[in-house]
């Protein structure tokens, strides 16, 4: 997914080129990667460490689980660093504007689980 992420950072940087204006539509996805990315950039971390570091600043959430598959791709390193950011309001409100565009998936779906809980 972070590969996959990259490559479509690059590829909105490269469609908000000005001969590219009004050819292509830019996702609300891609736009939340651009986000990341410049949040990333800021901090000297990756896109992942900025997804983790706002999923863990949620107040309901305790932890997080994050993949990885030892001996291909070692990124123990990498993901040890979302301990030594804190993301401050303007990262937020950044991240924010992006996400308050998207369907909430709560209020779409419901409490997924909630049947089980009567």
């Amino acid at each position: 997914m972070i590969g996959g992420g990259c490559a479509s950072v690059a590829a909105v940087w490269e469609l908000s080129r000005p001969e590219h204006a009004g050819r292509y539509q830019v996702t609300l996805f891609q736009e939340l990667l651009v986000t990341l990315q410049q949040v990333a950039d800021k901090h000297g971390i990756s896109i992942a460490n900025v997804g983790v570091r706002y999923v863990l600043d949620r107040p309901a959430v305790a932890g997080v689980i994050v993949g990885a598959r030892l001996g291909v791709a070692q990124h123990l390193t990498d993901n040890a660093r979302v301990f030594g950011v804190k993301l401050d309001a303007d990262d937020l409100s950044m991240i924010e504007a992006v996400l308050a565009r998207s369907r909430d998936l709560i209020t779409l779906i419901g409490d997924c689980g909630d049947e089980y809980r009567s």
